[in-house]
């Protein structure tokens, strides 16, 4: 490549001279950054302005590929000597933001006397101030702004230096970062220009945890009410980064702590903090406040299973029984992210045990399978294949023991646990399904659970048993007296829910009385009723 490179440059001399003999010493002084043997071909007329391979220019192929100490010397003497400043790397990069990017400010500044200019854009949309706040070098970006240049300038993204400046240290460089953001403010910079996603650099720098930028922009009339595209603040983005002292700054500059995002959460509702919890409800944040599907931050800690989150609120006026859209309570949505503790909190406060939701979901079905498994409780259609009941038996297995305590503690605060649901299915229904065992044992001696209920379709505890492939269960629901040849309203048997998915050992277990229930059957079916 250096052959190709000086061949070139030999080539851009006047035509009466011979350079063969001065070939390895031109390459030597090039590659060397020789300022004196370069000093001599300059003398010789070489053209500091020819273009070489792939588009380089002299001056852009030294900064972008010397490796140097002198190379600066070397760069000036091209400036110096006719290299234009306004040449461009073969990736479209001007001679300003390379020199910006190895932190030349002299040679920004030669450049820009030199008729460099100061605004113009790279290939990436990115202007000699960009890349002065990219690779944060301080002292080129003052340069440039002493010299006009246009703190305000957007990306392509929209994004303004100062938002890059704002949002880019995350930790590393942040004093040179911060440097860059208080130095553009001075020099003019809008410091509430948002981008095109509508992010504003207060939302930048909440977000990253920099609360000296923060401070900083705030000082120079930052918007703190303004939004995103999702609707929120700077607030919920220092709320997201758990930042305690971002908070504070911000809540002090007037932040609005019931502000609402597009779905209508406000920062209390978004808040993973203790301490930011405190501080927003020492600022009168609302406990009460709902969002667009009607979840208040009691059911927002619900899901995430936060009972100390709980416990604050409640203190702060937060109702444990509001519904949201749905007809959900916190607590039915604490059973169904079986979020145990929190559970255990509203139990102790009072929760309403016997609520249904507006899917008319009892707290005792969505313990066992919840809602948003399949959407409903009525499932017995839906687990139509053996792998079916398999995932969901599999699903549930973990938090058996789980469930039966939860249960037991929702019977203990006076919970029915046999009020059927959407379907006509009830809560045995589906953990004979489920295939627990202990849950159907206790649900059937303790909780006074009905065996003989039927759902809507005329299927009985038994068939959800036989489609779950759980024998002992099976033998628990007849020692029961549950009917075994009880039809449902297709014609099917229980044994016929059992054969369906090859469980042959409920099979086995209810053959004899299939035998028996076939004879009388057919008997009445030819001369009427058995006699005695």
């Amino acid at each position: 490549m250096e052959d190709d490179i000086v061949n070139q440059l030999i080539e851009c001399l006047p035509p009466d001279e011979s350079y063969g003999k001065q070939y390895n010493k031109l390459i030597k002084a090039f590659k060397e950054c020789d300022v004196d043997c370069l000093k001599h071909f300059i003398k010789l007329g070489i053209n500091l302005n020819s273009e070489l391979f792939d588009g380089h220019s002299p001056l852009t192929l030294l900064i972008a590929t010397t490796t140097s100490n002198m190379w600066q010397d070397i760069a000036k003497l091209f400036l110096e000597n006719g290299a234009s400043p306004n040449k461009r790397s073969p990736k479209g990069t001007t001679v300003l933001s390379l020199l910006v990017a190895d932190g030349a400010p002299d040679l920004v500044s030669l450049a820009l006397d030199k008729g460099a200019e100061i605004e113009a854009v790279g290939a990436s949309g990115e202007t000699a101030v960009i890349s002065a706040v990219h690779y944060k070098k301080v002292p080129c970006l003052k340069v440039l702004l002493d010299r006009g240049a246009n703190p305000n300038v957007l990306t392509k993204e929209g994004n303004t230096a100062v938002m890059w400046a704002a949002s880019r240290s995350n930790g590393i460089g942040a004093p040179k970062c911060l440097a860059a953001v208080k130095l553009l403010l001075q020099y003019g910079a809008d410091p509430s220009r948002c981008n095109n996603r509508g992010y504003t650099p207060l939302m930048n720098a909440s977000l990253i945890r920099e609360t000296e930028s923060v401070r900083a922009l705030l000082a120079a009339g930052a918007h703190t009410e303004a939004v995103d595209f999702r609707g929120e603040t700077a607030l919920f983005k220092a709320v997201y980064s758990n930042c305690v002292e971002t908070v504070i700054i911000l809540i002090k500059a007037g932040a609005n702590v019931n502000a609402r995002c597009k779905i209508e959460r406000t920062p209390l509702m978004v808040n993973n903090s203790y301490s930011i919890l405190n501080i927003l409800l020492q600022n009168d944040s609302d406990t009460n406040a709902a969002d667009v599907d009607g979840y208040t931050p009691l059911h927002h800690c619900a899901i995430s299973n936060k009972p100390q989150f709980l416990r604050v609120l409640t203190l702060h006026g937060a109702r444990i029984n509001t519904r949201c859209n749905l007809g959900n309570t916190p607590l039915q949505i604490a059973i169904r992210s079986r979020s145990v503790d929190c559970v255990n909190y509203l139990l102790s406060k009072g929760a309403n045990v016997s609520t249904k939701n507006d899917m008319d979901v009892t707290l005792f079905h969505e313990l066992i399978i919840p809602w948003d498994f399949f959407q409903s409780v009525n499932v017995f259609s839906i687990v139509n294949t053996p792998s079916l009941v398999q995932e969901i038996q599999n699903y549930l297995a973990p938090v058996s023991d789980t469930n039966l305590e939860m249960v037991k503690e929702l019977m203990t605060k006076g919970g029915d646990c046999d009020i059927p649901s959407v379907g006509g299915v009830s809560p045995l229904m589906l953990a004979a399904l489920c295939g627990d065992l202990n849950l159907c044992r206790f649900l059937l001696s303790e909780g006074s659970a009905d065996p003989h209920l039927v759902d809507e379709d005329g299927r009985s505890v038994l068939c959800y048993a036989c489609r779950g492939g759980h024998s002992s269960i099976v033998r628990l629901l007849m020692q029961k007296d549950c009917v075994v040849n009880s039809a449902d309203k297709n014609g099917n048997l229980a044994i016929f829910y059992a054969a369906q998915f090859s469980n042959m050992g409920i099979v086995d277990l209810l053959i004899l009385d299939l035998a028996f229930y076939m004879c009388y059957t057919f008997k009445k079916q030819q001369n009427g009723p058995f006699e005695s």
